[in-house]
Parts: C-alpha cells; structure tokens; sequence
C-alpha cells in the first residue's frame, strides 16, 4: 500500500469514500466486524478494492470487473486507517496543546504589560500633578509679586501726578495775578516792580 505521513493530510476523494464506507461499519474494542452481504452473490463484504473504494465479496474479488484490481481486508484496512487517524489525532491534539500552552502565555504576558502601562501611567500622572503644585506656587508667587510691583509704580505715578497738579494750580494763579497787573496802570505796574521798603 502507499506509505503515509500523518503531518501530509490532503483532501483525497478515494479516502473519502474509503472512509464513507467505513462508517457504516460497526468497529470497538474486541468487537467483529457487522456482517453486510453482497447484493450480487449474498457473501459477506469482506474485501475492499483500492481502485474504487467499494466494499465486494470473495466472488466479487474473481469478476471481471474486479480482476487485476488490489484488494484488502476489511479488518486490515480498518486497522490501518484508525491507525493513522489515531496518529493524527495525536498530534492534532498536540499541536491543540501547543496552541493552548501559546495562549496562556500570551496572556499571561498581556496581564504584564498591561500591569507595567498602568503603574508607569500612574508615574506619569503623579510627577505632572506634582509640576502642576509646583507651576501653581510659582504662579501665586509671580502674581502676587507683579501685584506689589504694580502697587509700588501706581502709588509713584499717583503722588507724581499730586505734585503736578499742585504745580500746575501755582501757575494758573501766577498767570491769573500776572494778567490781573497787566491790565493795571503803568504805575500800578512799576510799584509791582520797586522793591518792597525794609
């Protein structure tokens, strides 16, 4: 028969009907085989042609039809394909386990990193929150600063301005006096000018 490697599996429609057959068989540990009778020559379906998959009898075997073809056991070819879909099944259920082992890993990684996001997202936010205290002291502190800074030049301007006022309130009444004398007399304006007697 052909030889066969389990991590080869390839849809095949010979297998298929080979294993379409085989499912009307009875099969378990320590049972026979269920007997099923040839529909041309009532002997058992014992054989199985490779050619097409069919299940046929000894005579069947010696037909024409079937002459030259390679035939097996049943039993034979029973044994043999749950063989191998055992050892398939072996290592489907390995590479299952691969998968799963995989997976847990996977997350077990994810819970990690997702621990380590969080702690350095805490990090974060605490050394900002901390610049935040710090930036709004200096804030307070600038403002209150600018506040005595605008205090001080306000109350300079202020008594500037006072003085100024005071000076310019001497010289309206100056010029007022001036413009008084200067519509007087031209004696009225020479005693202005005499020196006062000691």
């Amino acid at each position: 028969m052909t030889s066969y490697q389990p991590g080869n599996l390839r849809p095949n429609r010979h297998l298929a009907n080979v294993v379409e057959r085989l499912r009307e068989v009875v099969l378990g540990s320590g049972k026979q085989l269920k007997v099923i009778l040839c529909v041309h020559h009532g002997e058992k379906l014992q054989l199985l042609c490779k050619e097409d998959g069919k299940r046929i009898c000894w005579l069947c075997e010696r037909s024409q039809e079937h002459c030259g073809r390679h035939t097996f056991l049943m039993e034979e070819v029973a044994q043999e394909y749950q063989g191998k879909f055992q050892e398939s099944l072996k290592k489907l259920r390995q590479e299952q386990q691969e998968a799963e082992t995989l997976k847990a890993v996977i997350m077990e990684k994810r819970a990690s990193w997702q621990n380590q996001m969080e702690s350095e997202r805490h990090r974060i936010q605490a050394g900002f929150n901390e610049l935040r205290i710090i930036l709004d002291k200096e804030e307070q502190q600038q403002l209150k600063t600018l506040e005595e800074e605008e205090r001080k030049r306000l109350s300079i301007l202020e008594e500037a301005e006072n003085e100024l006022l005071q000076q310019s309130q001497s010289l309206r009444e100056l010029i007022s006096d001036l413009e008084w004398r200067c519509q007087g007399s031209a004696v009225e304006l020479l005693q202005v000018l005499q020196p006062s007697p000691s």
